[in-house]
């Protein structure tokens, strides 16, 4: 059984870049409960793209981030490798809903949170399809389909997840999540 809850902040650096980092709590249990910490991943985003109104329809960024081994590997809470990922992101909107189409790649490490995951370190392809739309002028609503399959994994062994969720601006620049 596993439990977890992501912290994350965001920052906008400039108009076409962000920066991030993001700190797991886990909550594991295998043969009795371990609990703390997990791997902590810093990213960065650059808007290559952007969307030009009646020009353009679309834009195309690219993301890389690093997730360092701070949770304890022994307690199953961090994998103990450094992963490095990048990933192209194209994104559209039409009637209405925002698309976003992601691939990249793992070039070393591995793609585990706690005890799922693919634990095996190895190259890894990931990909993702999400979508998402304003409910009211405050309240958006979204789902995302994201996957990974890698070398010296078998297919049973790869992952898939969809999630749903959405966010609530509270202010101006603040959004609960």
């Amino acid at each position: 059984k596993q439990n977890w809850a992501n912290f994350s902040l965001g920052y906008g650096l400039c108009q076409r870049m962000e920066v991030g980092i993001v700190v797991p709590h886990l909550a594991i249990r295998e043969n009795a409960w371990n609990a703390g910490v997990g791997d902590t991943e810093l990213a960065a985003k650059v808007q290559l793209i952007p969307v030009v109104p009646e020009q353009r329809r679309f834009a195309v960024s690219f993301a890389t981030k690093v997730e360092v081994p701070t949770g304890n590997s022994q307690k199953s809470l961090g994998s103990g490798y450094v992963d490095w990922d990048n990933t192209l992101i194209v994104e559209s909107t039409f009637l209405g809903w925002t698309h976003r189409l992601n691939a990249g790649v793992t070039l070393f490490g591995n793609t585990s949170t706690g005890i799922e995951g693919i634990l095996v370190k190895t190259t890894i392809a990931n990909y993702g399809y999400s979508i998402s739309r304003p409910l009211t002028e405050r309240l958006r609503w979204g789902a995302e389909l994201t996957g990974a399959a890698a070398t010296h994994v078998s297919f049973e062994n790869s992952e898939m997840e969809l999630q749903t969720g959405g966010n609530y601006q509270i202010s101006k620049s603040v959004f609960l999540d």
